[in-house]
């Protein structure tokens, strides 16, 4: 990943992610309508967040519009 923290394009990693491939990769969204994220929408984030990995693997977790936070 670049400083700025987007993908490089040129490890296998971001190479996945960018083809939507990477399994540990999580995100949230405000729900469509509402403009808002929840608080069972976090929570479930979190919690997937929060499993385990294998040792060699990266978990990634993207807030999309984090001031939709409700």
């Amino acid at each position: 990943m670049r400083p700025d923290g987007g993908c490089c394009n040129h490890c296998d990693i971001c190479i996945a992610i960018d083809n939507e491939a990477y399994g540990e990769c999580f995100s949230v969204a405000p729900l469509s309508k509402s403009r808002i994220i929840t608080i069972d929408a976090m929570r479930q984030f979190d919690h997937m967040l929060g499993l385990a990995v294998r040792k060699d693997h990266l978990k990634i977790g993207v807030i999309y519009d984090a001031e939709c936070m409700g």
